[in-house]
């Protein structure tokens, strides 16, 4: 089956978002969709405002229901119902998920499980999933890269269903604390774009045979071995190791056996 675009699903959805600038008014914008905890683009009506508000809050249902009802006659989705709906409108198929569980299993190509709001090695292409979370195991929210305002790795506008409160919004990445990114190829078609990450610098590994690891940590098998000489693009550090880019995916090098060429200075 031919994967839906995800250009396509930028298009769809961008002309119902707005600027984010607080939260929506009583009356939000003409156009703009709504969000209700659990909507898949269903139109809004009392009914199924009530019944997603009982669900969202079984004990105090009714104060969800008022910060939910601006969104009546309206499509509403929750952040990871944008994705659902799409794919469901395109291929007839049903998908029932969380954004953690989009992280776990749409994203072919994903950041390291640990948070990070520099978002190390982030592919630069329209469509890349981003994520928050304190790890991957806790991620509770997605939005997706809409496209560039400068020239810096993260000068990014959002596009993303935040909240009851705001519907479907466009963002800037700096200000949204995301933490993880993923680029949702087991669902969507990036065509030949490949969004190589925009580097820091260079790291020149300095030890005779060095692992890769695919976490900053000795726990797990490396991914391979690399020798004195090789250089890679290095995308950050954590305490006692280097982030950089093997073969098109993200590796852990012990800082101990690797040099810092040169630095492009914080994007």
């Amino acid at each position: 089956m031919k994967k839906p675009s995800i250009s396509e699903f930028l298009a769809y959805f961008e002309p119902h978002a707005v600027v984010l600038a607080g939260k929506a008014p009583a009356n939000p914008p003409p156009g703009q969709w709504g969000y209700s905890w659990g909507a898949r683009g269903q139109v809004a009506n009392e009914g199924i405002l009530q019944a997603q508000a009982r669900n969202f809050d079984p004990k105090a249902p009714e104060s969800y229901f008022a910060r939910t009802k601006r969104w009546l006659g309206r499509p509403i989705f929750d952040c990871n119902g944008l994705v659902e709906a799409f794919y469901g409108l395109q291929t007839g198929e049903k998908l029932d998920s969380t954004a953690k569980g989009n992280y776990r299993s749409w994203c072919g190509r994903k950041s390291p499980a640990a948070a990070d709001e520099r978002l190390p090695a982030l592919p630069q292409m329209p469509g890349v999933a981003l994520f928050r979370g304190e790890n991957s195991a806790k991620i509770s929210h997605v939005g997706l890269l809409l496209c560039r305002y400068g020239d810096g790795a993260l000068d990014w506008h959002v596009l993303e269903c935040k909240g009851a409160d705001y519907g479907l919004v466009i963002s800037k990445l700096k200000e949204g604390k995301w933490t993880h990114w993923g680029v949702m190829d087991q669902l969507f078609d990036y065509g030949e774009e490949q969004g190589a990450p925009l580097p820091l610098g260079t790291l020149r590994v300095s030890g005779a045979n060095v692992h890769l690891r695919p976490d900053p940590s000795t726990e797990k098998l490396p991914l391979a071995t690399v020798h004195a000489g090789e250089e890679f693009p290095f995308f950050g550090s954590v305490p006692g190791w280097h982030l950089l880019l093997w073969k098109g995916r993200t590796a852990y090098i012990s800082a101990k056996y690797a040099r810092l060429l040169e630095a492009a200075g914080d994007a």
